[in-house]
């Protein structure tokens, strides 16, 4: 097995316990923006320090190079709407419905690829997506709604997941066009850093809109969120690590992020607790969201063979 399949793999169980996990802070700290301004913060702080005492250059010159200073600008623009984007769908939203939608964001890059990168795919490709899409969408089901509520994207949070989907695929498209000139963990650090800068700038002006109130952090946050930082850091230095060797297969591994985060919230809130995490525990309601689930990762495994 190469090694950025095994990243891959240990990046995506990783992510599935962030997610469960950022459901959980969001409504510990007061929202979203709140909760995003406070772990790139700490973020910032392990991955500058994990850059310094690496050993790897602080500064690279290949970001002198025009089209890596512009392909990493770009994936950094994406990736931050798409953060931002995340952490609403997860306040809005269940943890186990953003997983799947963001394991499949192999949907989103192929017709990206088609776009940017004028790669041709048969028409059975997007049969494919169009079912994966679907079977994402199923998993939004609650009881009450009709097929197109749940066609319409209405269900809590999914709007902002499906947002991030797209964010996220056009900035792993970008990471991927970098490919090695960046050591992840400069191009990690690099990010962080980045994305403090702006939220420092943006705070006053979109805190307001978005958060319900600031709460103080108290100290069992905090120990639930120095795990948390840890998680999310090595889960990114690993995922970047493997799309810079092959975007599609990492994306491929990826679908299995959705089954993941499914199951361990799922498990969480039966057996943990689920005043945080508010998931549906109705057996009708987890039938259907099952099925869905399996729909989107079939479909997806599917089109990581066949591209």
């Amino acid at each position: 097995m190469k090694i950025f399949v095994t990243t891959a793999i240990f990046a995506i169980f990783l992510f599935a316990m962030t997610s469960v996990l950022t459901k959980f802070l969001i409504n510990r700290i007061g929202g979203p923006f709140r909760f995003l301004t406070i772990q790139v913060g700490f973020g910032a702080i392990i991955t500058t320090i994990t850059l310094v005492v690496s050993g790897i250059p602080i500064i690279n010159p290949a970001l002198a190079r025009t089209n890596i200073a512009l392909q990493f600008g770009l994936s950094i623009l994406f990736a931050y709407f798409g953060f931002i984007t995340l952490m609403i769908g997860f306040s809005k939203g269940n943890a186990s419905v953003g997983g799947i939608f963001l394991s499949s964001r192999l949907i989103i890059n192929i017709p990206l690829a088609a776009i940017f990168l004028h790669e041709i795919y048969p028409p059975l490709i997007y049969v494919f997506i169009a079912f994966g899409l679907f079977g994402a969408l199923i998993t939004t089901w609650e009881e009450g709604m009709n097929i197109s509520d749940v066609l319409s994207i209405r269900a809590n949070g999914v709007f902002w997941y499906v947002s991030t989907m797209v964010f996220w695929a056009l900035s792993n498209l970008f990471v991927t066009g970098i490919s090695d000139a960046l050591h992840p963990i400069q191009f990690i650090s690099y990010r962080y850093l980045i994305f403090v800068v702006v939220n420092l700038i943006l705070y006053p002006f979109v805190q307001p809109k978005f958060d319900k109130k600031e709460l103080p952090i108290s100290r069992s946050f905090l120990y639930f969120l120095a795990p948390y930082v840890i998680f999310t850091v090595s889960a990114q230095f690993l995922f970047v690590f493997s799309l810079q060797q092959s975007l599609t297969i990492t994306e491929g591994i990826g679908a299995a992020e959705g089954v993941v985060t499914f199951v361990i919230a799922l498990i969480v809130a039966k057996f943990i607790s689920n005043k945080e995490l508010n998931e549906p525990l109705e057996s009708r309601v987890l039938r259907v969201r099952s099925g869905g689930v399996i729909l989107s990762l079939l479909s997806i495994v599917v089109l990581t063979i066949i591209t």
